[in-house]
């Protein structure tokens, strides 16, 4: 695909009989706390998309499951790795035979340019000194191995989309 064509990949992505399924996919996602109204209210196809408030830092919280696709996007950097971890645990227990788990993420050491490389890597001191003191880009080992102990296993990885995004696809190991 061309660089910078996240939608086409997205379109590809989907094959065109499931596409036109009908009832059409449905999904739920965790929202930022009192935001979730925001968000979904008036849109075209909120109503296949519900909230599910939670603590997903707190490990006794229950991660709902029986989905085909759990889809992560720019959301475990913002977490340490014993959080992530922990995380990645609780959603592979509730994957259902041949669901898959897609993560996409910023992996600085996997960019087409070093510049590019570069700025992520300095990008990762503010987002850490600005956010909770957790969160950094992440260095590809250290994610493969925070995926691998956490029961998951990647089937595999796609760099450069979009502006230098990799999409990691993972499945109960």
């Amino acid at each position: 695909l061309p660089r910078g064509s996240q939608k086409a990949y997205t379109n590809a992505a989907i094959p065109a009989r499931q596409r036109r399924r009908k009832p059409p996919l449905s999904g739920q996602t965790p929202p930022i706390r009192g935001r979730w109204p925001s968000v979904s209210e008036g849109r075209k196809g909120s109503g296949r998309i519900s909230g599910h408030p939670a603590n997903l830092l707190d490990e006794s919280t229950v991660i709902p499951g029986g989905f085909d696709v759990v889809w992560m996007s720019q959301f475990l950097d913002c977490f340490s790795e014993e959080q992530v971890v922990s995380i990645l645990k609780r959603v592979a227990a509730t994957l259902k035979p041949g669901a898959r788990v897609f993560i996409m993420e910023n992996l600085w050491d996997r960019q087409t340019f070093d510049t590019a490389s570069f700025d992520l890597a300095q990008t990762s001191v503010y987002f850490t000194a600005m956010a909770n003191g957790n969160s950094k880009l992440f260095f590809t080992p250290d994610l493969e191995s925070m995926i691998d102990r956490s029961g998951l296993r990647i089937k595999s990885m796609q760099d450069s989309l979009g502006f230098g995004h990799t999409l990691i696809e993972c499945e109960k190991a």
